[in-house]
């Protein structure tokens, strides 16, 4: 399904497949399974704006976490907390865009060590390099045997 982008050694990979769009479920290949809704809807399921909040603020509270260690720092006793906003927008010419924005807080630590932590884990965070580096996501078409 994927070509390779590099000849570094895959270190995980996971599966997930949409059925139905905005209004149907999404399926991870370990069987986890959520419904999907719009944004203006939120009990219907869960919309792409939430799904991609989690998993940046996740992301990036977990690399935090690393950036602590590296620093010597105990992540058990300045827990990162990543909280994640994310905004629609509409273009112009009627597409959408995601706005989406990360604030940090390492209880325990001065403001400016946050900022420079933060810095080192936006930095290192794999969520966070996608959204910085758009050339790195891929689309392939695939044919569908209709």
């Amino acid at each position: 399904m994927s070509q390779p982008q590099s000849s570094d050694p895959v270190l995980y990979r996971t599966r997930v497949t949409n059925r139905g769009g905005i209004q149907g479920t999404v399926t991870a290949d370990d069987g986890l399974s959520l419904r999907t809704g719009p944004p203006e809807r939120t009990s219907s399921g869960a919309n792409p704006e939430q799904l991609l909040g989690m998993a940046w603020s996740t992301c990036l509270a977990a690399t935090l976490e690393a950036v602590l260690s590296d620093q010597g720092l105990d992540p058990a006793q300045h827990r990162p907390e990543a909280c994640v906003e994310v905004e629609l927008h509409r273009n112009p010419d009627g597409s959408y865009r995601f706005e989406p924005t990360a604030v940090v807080a390492i209880p325990g630590l001065p403001n400016q060590e946050v900022r420079e932590l933060t810095a080192r884990a936006h930095q290192r965070c794999p969520v966070s390099r996608l959204l910085t580096a758009q050339d790195a996501v891929r689309v392939p078409a695939v044919e569908s045997g209709t």
